[in-house]
């Protein structure tokens, strides 16, 4: 089994969770978010870590506006 050695940001986790139970694909986050496909995918592989900016820019375009948002949770 290999190892990632770049793990997946925690607040990234959360979105894909939210993003998957809101039933978004990559495609539509993209676009309403104005981050690309790629750095979207490149995110939740762990393989980049997302700027603020970008990670606010998810957030909104799933729905979540703010830090303390509940699809963030893990209650």
């Amino acid at each position: 089994m290999a190892i990632n050695k770049n793990p997946t940001h925690p607040a990234i986790q959360q979105f894909n969770v939210f993003r998957k139970a809101k039933k978004m694909t990559v495609e539509e986050v993209s676009e309403l978010s104005g981050v690309s496909k790629g750095s979207i995918k490149s995110y939740e592989s762990g393989r980049v870590q997302p700027t603020l900016m970008n990670m606010t820019k998810l957030a909104i375009a799933v729905g979540c506006s703010g830090i303390g948002c509940e699809g963030f949770r893990n209650d």
